[in-house]
């Protein structure tokens, strides 16, 4: 799935959380086939429809196409291929800065960074509203 007026909807409106993989350039989506992590999120996706935990939505980006995603990241070419999580309720975006490079990552290790992310960003966002009360 790519940035579409559908996920804009869901992140922007419905608050979802979205997982985007961006590669500078797919110059065929076979090739994905070929790719580590874009396996290792097919692999996410599974493991989360089975255990039945809430998934967030998962985009594969080509470089070249995030004009829409440009407002919300700010993208230098130097930071792809890399995994970003953008979280709906703040309306922010994890990048991934880990000591693990992205082609070592598999599912878990995904899945644990994306809990993290989102648990430290809700939690930040539960400081930010009880300091303002």
């Amino acid at each position: 799935m790519t940035w579409s007026p559908r996920t804009s909807t869901a992140f922007f409106e419905f608050q979802a959380n979205i997982v985007a993989y961006i590669k500078e350039e797919i110059s065929d989506r076979m090739e994905l086939k070929d790719d580590k992590m874009a396996r290792n999120l097919y692999h996410l996706a599974e493991y989360t429809r089975e255990s039945r935990q809430t998934l967030p939505l998962i985009l594969l980006v080509e470089g070249s196409e995030t004009s829409e995603l440009s407002k919300i990241i700010d993208l230098k070419e130097t930071d792809l291929p890399n995994l970003f999580l953008l979280h709906g309720r703040s309306q922010r975006v994890a990048t991934y800065e880990g000591p693990t490079k992205i082609d070592d990552m598999n599912p878990s290790f995904i899945d644990a960074w994306l809990s993290r992310e989102i648990f430290l960003l809700d939690m930040d966002d539960f400081y930010k509203h009880l300091i303002s009360l």
